[in-house]
């Protein structure tokens, strides 16, 4: 193609060029009114007690993570030992993050 076009640089022109958009004020004002009023339902629940299985799952593995190192304890000399202990060590910091993560929600 030619340089010179002049279709080509009206064409680039056209592509370069930003549109100029403007919204009306009232336009958020219109949408809200087009959208449908929803019914709002009012359910009748007793006060229920929320569910703390998770919670307490979780102390009831930090407490068998606790026996099982101070099981391992004695074989701590050995790499094996050091592997298992660092192991469930890790178990144990990342369960008590997510548990003091959880009583901050």
């Amino acid at each position: 193609m030619n340089e010179n076009d002049p279709f080509l640089k009206q064409m680039t022109n056209a592509l370069e060029t930003a549109p100029d958009v403007q919204v009306p004020g009232d336009f958020a004002a219109r949408v809200m009114a087009r959208v449908p009023q929803q019914k709002r339902r009012h359910i009748v629940m007793p006060a229920i007690a929320r569910a703390r299985y998770g919670r307490f799952a979780m102390l009831a593995a930090m407490a068998c993570i606790l026996i099982a190192m101070v099981a391992f304890a004695p074989e701590g000399s050995s790499s094996m030992g050091i592997l298992i202990e660092s192991a469930l060590l890790a178990q144990l910091a990342a369960l008590v993050l997510w548990f003091g993560r959880l009583r901050d929600a």
